[in-house]
């Protein structure tokens, strides 16, 4: 039996910390609260949230840096964390990380991948084009300078896309209007 086969199919939930903690935790860390609850807390006082991706412990995670570089990472290497224990350091878990995380995504086997960046630069790419990635990460967008990366959707070549902006400005379109 190949190694993913022993593990177990379980969603998890990875989240990554401003100060670049990553910790795998499990979803039934959380309970449902009724009408009135206090919630839960998920990070020690002194942290903050970056992000947040509900996904299979056997798949593979996609880590993007504000600076354009992608880095694989299985979520089968990250350890069970508690929701407020601090977690592992991204550079303990990928050697060659540098910058910052913009934004995870779970790898996916077929379709496109759309960035946008803070400057509203969009790039589209085929998903196969991520197919070999190596742990010493690749850049999939060259960007100018003063902009960064900052957030990035896997799609099917036919989906329409909406992107807002913090001014409440919004642009709607096809994706196959973005060439490859």
């Amino acid at each position: 039996f190949a190694e993913e086969e022993e593990l177990p199919s379980e969603e998890v939930l990875v989240v990554i910390s401003e100060e670049g903690y990553i910790r795998k935790l499990s979803l039934d860390a959380f309970s449902s609260q009724k009408r009135g609850g206090k919630g839960s807390q998920g990070f020690s006082g002194e942290e903050s949230l970056r992000c947040a991706v509900k996904i299979d412990s056997r798949q593979e995670l996609l880590l993007f840096t504000k600076e354009g570089k992608v880095y694989p990472l299985a979520v089968k290497e990250l350890n069970y964390s508690s929701r407020t224990s601090k977690g592992t350091h991204l550079k303990n878990l990928v050697p060659h990380f540098q910058g910052e995380v913009a934004f995870l995504l779970p790898r996916e086997e077929e379709g496109y991948l759309t960035l946008i960046t803070s400057q509203g630069i969009i790039k589209r790419m085929s998903f196969s084009e991520l197919k070999n990635l190596k742990k010493s990460g690749l850049f999939v967008i060259n960007l100018k300078k003063g902009d960064s990366l900052v957030d990035g959707i896997f799609t099917t070549g036919q989906d329409t896309l909406l992107i807002l902006t913090r001014k409440g400005m919004s642009l709607r379109f096809k994706e196959e209007e973005v060439k490859l």
